[in-house]
């Protein structure tokens, strides 16, 4: 795990923890990018799917 001090929007921070549950402040950023890992990661994941053949039965 890498230690890192970042300066957070206090107003940002509170209303992520509203929307996802997150109770602490490492959870929201962690979930935060988990998001936009997954988000960036979404089209390559559609264009794989959609190249795949697919067999009767």
């Amino acid at each position: 795990m890498t230690v890192t001090t970042i300066d957070l929007d206090p107003e940002l921070l509170e209303t992520a923890k509203e929307l996802t549950g997150a109770r602490t402040d490492r959870d929201v950023v962690t979930r935060a990018l988990q998001t936009l890992i997954a988000t960036r990661q979404q089209p390559a994941t559609v264009e794989r799917v959609i190249a795949r053949q697919f067999s009767d039965g």
